[in-house]
């Protein structure tokens, strides 16, 4: 019974970081928005997604720079190539 539930948790949790991941690499910056509140956003979304000690493993301050360079408009390239 105690491996069912455990199972059956791990699956929830498994859902759970998958959701964060989506909501976090679908926050988007467009050209004149305040790109600090943005960066905000995005951290505060980054850390609610390290809560999850099973996944920490895959998601590295590299994946973040990655995360973030993507979620700037393409005229910010010249700004993140050198940190990506």
């Amino acid at each position: 019974m105690w491996e069912n539930l455990k199972s059956m948790y791990k699956s929830i949790d498994y859902m759970v970081y998958t959701d964060q991941l989506k909501a976090t690499l679908e926050i988007r910056v467009t050209e004149g928005m305040n790109i600090p509140e943005h960066l905000l956003k995005l951290k505060k979304s980054w850390d609610k997604l390290t809560l999850f000690s099973n996944h920490n493993k895959l998601m590295g301050n590299m994946f973040f720079k990655y995360v973030i360079a993507q979620s700037l408009p393409r005229s910010w390239n010249i700004f993140t190539n050198p940190f990506v």
